[in-house]
């Protein structure tokens, strides 16, 4: 029964307006042409993204090649910032050396300053100074008494006598000043000299060491080169003597050639060192046609016997392999029957250990009972 048939024959009040069967097919191909250019619109989309967005396009792009170098910049950053870490580590250890080291020095310099001070105050006392008594301000209070110029007070009687000696000892100092700065003088003058000659007698040593360095290097040459020379021309002359020597050679083997047996078609040559009837094989010359024909028979019987020689031993080779071949095959075989058979035994064991009630007889016949 049709659509149709089974709309007709319904009441008419309970008749639904069905589209007709153009109208239909119009519909859906209505639909599909907007679900396809939808789609289409979709598709445009989603290229329009992948090309022209530049946080999705992905053509003309190598992935691959952008996520190795995204992985070496991230790797090259850890390395970076692993790197900066030792660095700051190590200068923070240099940091605390350098202050271990300061305040070390401070208290070397600081025990240093105490042991100066300790060692002017008890070895190095102004009473123990030269001439302190001239400049000792208490030298009156520890004289004996109060001791008064004579004569009147203010008055000084031996002034006159005073400066006459302190005159004469000035004039003396002056004197031994002078006579030491003249012998610090002359000191000084014979020192100069003394350098000055020995600077003078270094340098033509050096001279006369460089003018005998550069005799030596120029004789060194001049032998040489006198050496090299004559090496030279004993070379030229070897290479002449041997040049004229293999020309003589090739002329005498070409005449030798010219006039040897070989050329000549001399009978005799085909003749053994055993004399006749023995024959040499590899000579052809001065053989007779049935000689020649015995000779080339016995050359291929030769090549025929090696031939099958060479083939036999093949042969015997290629069976060779093909045995100690079966035998590796053999011996591999073995080995994993054993190791299957170890493995074997192995599960067996387990299972017994593991389950000690075992499947019977009549756990197996319960099963195929019926045709079905």
């Amino acid at each position: 029964m049709t659509t149709m048939e089974y709309v007709s024959k319904q009441p008419l009040c309970l008749l639904p307006k069905l589209p007709q069967q153009g109208d239909f097919y119009r519909m859906i191909e209505s639909t599909l042409n907007r679900s396809s250019a939808a789609c289409l619109d979709n598709t445009d989309l989603y290229r329009q993204k992948r090309v022209f967005c530049a946080k999705e396009r992905t053509i003309g792009i190598d992935e691959d090649a952008l996520g190795y170098q995204v992985k070496e910049r991230r790797h090259r950053h850890d390395k970076e910032a692993n790197m900066s870490k030792l660095l700051e580590a190590d200068m923070m250890r240099t940091d605390h050396a350098v202050c271990v080291l300061e305040h070390k020095l401070k208290r070397e310099e600081r025990s240093l300053k105490g042991s100066i001070v300790h060692f002017r105050q008890h070895f190095q006392q102004p009473v123990n100074r030269r001439e302190f008594d001239l400049n000792d301000t208490d030298m009156l209070k520890k004289q004996d008494g109060v001791q008064m110029l004579p004569g009147l007070v203010g008055e000084d009687p031996d002034k006159r006598e005073r400066l006459k000696k302190q005159q004469l000892q000035i004039k003396q100092w002056c004197l031994q000043q002078q006579a030491d700065l003249k012998s610090t003088r002359d000191q000084l003058q014979n020192s100069d000299k003394l350098y000055d000659e020995s600077i003078v007698a270094s340098e033509s040593k050096a001279i006369e060491m460089q003018k005998l360095q550069e005799g030596y290097k120029r004789s060194l040459a001049i032998a040489t080169k006198n050496a090299n020379l004559t090496m030279a021309l004993e070379i030229k002359e070897r290479e002449l003597q041997e040049k004229c020597q293999e020309e003589d050679n090739n002329r005498i083997d070409i005449q030798n050639q010219l006039q040897g047996d070989l050329l000549c078609d001399n009978p005799n040559q085909s003749i053994s060192v055993l004399r006749t009837p023995h024959v040499r094989h590899d000579f052809y010359k001065g053989m007779t046609s049935k000689q020649r024909i015995h000779a080339q028979q016995r050359q291929d019987q030769i090549q025929e016997e090696y031939l099958c020689l060479a083939s036999a031993r093949t042969a015997l080779l290629q069976e060779r392999q093909q045995i100690s071949f079966n035998k590796q095959q053999r011996k591999a075989l073995d080995n994993t029957n054993a190791q299957l058979a170890e493995v074997r035994r192995a599960r067996e064991k387990w299972l017994e250990k593991e389950f000690t009630n075992g499947p019977t007889e009549g756990y197996f016949a319960q099963f195929n009972t019926s045709s079905r």
